[in-house]
């Protein structure tokens, strides 16, 4: 994009999706949730003595077991993936990757903010619902004009280079 108009939608997005992650979640929860994500785990098996071993409790039943959730925890990592999945349309969008950018808000973004609401209800804090929800149908418009535009605009240039005086006056 070497266009003062590329540059700026650029901007704009970034802009964007710096409000909205500032707005909602720390910078530090965010970098801290992509970090855990990335890091592979390796479980090892040690022979301990008999008198060491840990003994832990098998699987439990669900339906005969209840023990109360991290649900802050679900609604802060619910909250950081959507923020993220905001943030990564508006990259691909500006990067003209407009399937991808459509994708980051399209269905798996609806199922996790349908998941976000349920969990931050039990919660019985702050939702950010509405600006989950805002933002996602906003992003996946603006995709969707940007495509348009820059679709019309190319159609417009080569009428114009081959001299179609009537599709490009």
């Amino acid at each position: 994009m070497n266009t003062v108009g590329g540059r700026a939608l650029v901007l704009a997005l970034s802009l964007i999706v710096l409000v909205i992650i500032g707005g909602i979640v720390p910078l530090g929860a965010a970098t801290a949730v992509a970090d855990s994500e990335t890091q592979q785990r390796v479980a090892v098996q040690q022979n301990d003595s008999a008198e060491e071993r840990n003994e832990t409790t098998p699987h439990r039943n669900p339906a005969e077991y209840s023990e109360d959730g991290d649900l802050k925890g679900v609604e802060r990592w619910l909250s950081n993936r959507l923020a993220s999945q905001l943030g990564e349309s508006a990259i691909q969008l500006s990067e003209g990757e407009y399937e991808l950018a459509s994708e980051y808000v399209g269905e798996e973004y609806r199922d996790r903010l349908e998941q976000y609401v349920d969990v931050a209800g039990q919660t019985g804090g702050e939702s950010n619902e509405e600006t989950f929800k805002e933002t996602g149908e906003q992003q996946a418009r603006l995709t969707e004009a940007v495509q348009e535009y820059r679709a019309t605009k190319a159609e417009y240039e080569a009428a114009r280079q081959d001299g179609n005086e009537e599709r490009a006056p």
